[in-house]
């Protein structure tokens, strides 16, 4: 039955629009009282149970022939659903408010139907319900947004305004969300069509040796992928030590330009010190990786400068840890550049920097971390005993190699074991 009364509400509506009348004639002709407006926009809307007599009343005067008005006629109500103090509050205050509606051209179906979720949301605050109700009224007439939108945007937005001004707002609802939901297929589609261009991008950067064009696609990338504006910088630093690793590994050092590129684009975009600091290290060590595999000096000069300028971001009062890792990376700098200089400067250089890096990592506090840095400090010392023919050098290069390989065996770091084996060879073989 509920149903029926709902199919008889959406008949009387289009009977009454058909015929050009307002609620308020309406309200007159079936119920004798023109300021029952709402209570006809509550039979219209399916929510009233009629006595036969007035539902005979409306589909005579509107000329209705519907099986569902013979239906109800045979299983009404003896006497129509009293008005309800809702019903009385909402003709209140849209009453109150008719002038406003005819200033905005709301339509009267529209307006009373709005007065009515007011008033019944609102049952004993009316001042709150016509507040209410003023704001919606000021919503319903805005002018869709048009500008530089698609025509299919247009047309969801003009039906929406046609849908609410006939008082069918489940309906524009509806038109709305339907219409993300188109919408947000469309993006999905063309984020991938994006994705799959800057990829192509990207290789066709490669395949042209063009640093600077991979670079800026592999930024817009990440900048496609990470919505969330606040995880930029790190997933951008994450995508620059993925070229650094496949660079290093495979000998690529296209990747490797690459990678100092984009590390130039974090330094560039750091908001903090924190952020300078790394992107100044990472930077610092694909320049040294890149540096030694070229026969000259200037990526290692480079290397050595970017890790003194990360050193003035990573100071050892705040973050020691971190400061002790940009002495190694100045360190191994040093070290690559003092092997290919003449004198021994550079070399005495590497030995401080390593030996300062060892102050805050220590045995105790970062194991492997201080078996790393030793390692390499017993590596500057075999660079100077290549140079000066020190005996002493090399021995204490032996013996420091020997105490990282130590942490090694009892880290079961295989990979480290075979190297600092290999260096041991080589060292033992020198003397």
């Amino acid at each position: 039955m509920t149903s029926d009364w709902v199919d008889f509400g959406k008949a009387v509506r289009m009977a009454r629009t058909a015929k050009g009348m307002t609620l308020e004639m309406l309200a007159y002709e079936a119920l004798g009282n023109q300021d029952r407006k709402s209570y006809v926009s509550a039979v219209e809307k399916g929510r009233k149970r009629l006595s036969a007599l007035t539902v005979q009343k409306f589909a005579t005067f509107l000329d209705l022939d519907d099986p569902v008005v013979a239906r109800l006629v045979t299983g009404a109500a003896d006497e129509d659903e009293p008005i309800t103090q809702v019903e009385v509050n909402a003709d209140a205050i849209a009453k109150e408010l008719e002038e406003v509606r005819k200033t905005l051209k709301l339509s009267e179906a529209l307006a009373v139907s709005l007065a009515y979720e007011f008033a019944e949301g609102n049952p004993t605050d009316l001042t709150s319900a016509l507040n209410e109700l003023r704001r919606a009224f000021e919503v319903a007439a805005k002018q869709p947004t048009t500008g530089n939108l698609d025509a299919d945007v247009n047309a969801v937005l003009e039906e929406v305004r046609r849908l609410n001004a006939d008082d069918r707002m489940e309906e524009a609802k509806e038109a709305l969300r339907e219409a993300l939901e188109r919408k947000r297929a469309q993006q999905e589609q063309v984020a991938a069509e994006v994705s799959a261009l800057i990829r192509s991008g990207i290789d066709q950067a490669v395949l042209m040796r063009d640093v600077e064009e991979a670079a800026r696609l592999v930024v817009e990338q990440v900048e496609a992928e990470t919505p969330d504006v606040a995880e930029r910088f790190e997933a951008l630093r994450d995508a620059q030590d993925e070229w650094y690793e496949r660079g290093r590994d495979q000998g690529l050092a296209f990747d490797l330009e690459v990678s100092i590129a984009v590390a130039q684009i974090c330094l560039d975009r750091a908001t903090d010190t924190d952020e300078r600091g790394s992107a100044l290290n990472d930077a610092g060590i694909v320049l040294w990786t890149l540096g030694e595999r070229e026969s000259g000096t200037a990526r290692l000069e480079e290397a050595v400068a970017t890790n003194r300028a990360a050193l003035e971001e990573r100071t050892r009062e705040r973050v020691p840890l971190d400061w002790a890792m940009t002495q190694n990376n100045l360190g191994n700098a040093l070290r690559a550049l003092g092997a290919r200089e003449s004198g021994t400067a550079r070399l005495e250089e590497a030995v401080a920097a390593f030996r300062a890096a060892l102050e805050e990592r220590t045995r105790e506090r970062v194991q492997f971390l201080w078996a790393l840095t030793t390692e390499n400090l017993g590596l500057a010392y075999e660079a100077l005993f290549d140079k000066t023919g020190d005996l002493a050098k090399l021995e204490e290069a032996i013996a420091l190699v020997r105490a990282a390989r130590e942490v090694y065996d009892e880290a079961w770091a295989s990979f480290y074991i075979e190297t600092s084996d290999g260096i041991l060879a080589r060292l033992e073989a020198k003397i």
